[in-house]
C-alpha cells in the first residue's frame, strides 16, 4: 500500500463526523465534487467503498469504514498534535554570565 494522505483522511472524518459530503465541503473549504473526489481516491487505496450512499440520508459507514474511522482519528490526532508542537516557537532562554576578576597588565 502507498503513503496514506492526510487530507484524504481528513475528508473521510469531517464526511463521517457532518454526515453529508456538502457540509464536509463548506468545513474544509473545497467543493462538494472535490471532496466526493477525495473519498474516491480514499476508496481506491483502501480497496473498497467507506459509505453506504442512499438517495437521501446521511452516508452510513461501511465495515471498511468502520476499521478505518478509529485509525483515521488516532492518525489525525497524532498528526495534528505534532503539527501544533512543531508550530509553537522554542523557547530560547538567554544566561549571561559575568565574571569578576583582576585585570594584569
Amino acid at each position: 500500500m502507498q503513503d496514506m494522505n492526510i487530507g484524504l483522511l481528513r475528508a473521510f472524518l469531517y464526511v463521517h463526523q457532518s454526515g453529508s459530503f456538502s457540509t464536509a465541503a463548506e468545513l474544509l473549504g473545497r467543493s462538494q465534487p472535490a471532496v466526493s473526489l477525495q473519498i474516491k481516491r480514499l476508496e481506491k487505496k483502501m480497496g473498497g467503498s467507506l459509505f453506504q450512499r442512499s438517495g437521501s440520508g446521511a452516508p452510513s459507514l461501511t465495515p471498511l469504514g468502520f476499521m478505518l474511522l478509529e485509525q483515521a482519528n488516532q492518525i489525525l490526532a497524532l498528526h495534528d498534535e505534532l503539527i501544533a508542537r512543531l508550530s509553537k516557537p522554542i523557547s530560547r532562554n538567554r544566561i549571561r554570565l559575568g565574571i569578576l576578576g583582576r585585570v594584569v597588565i
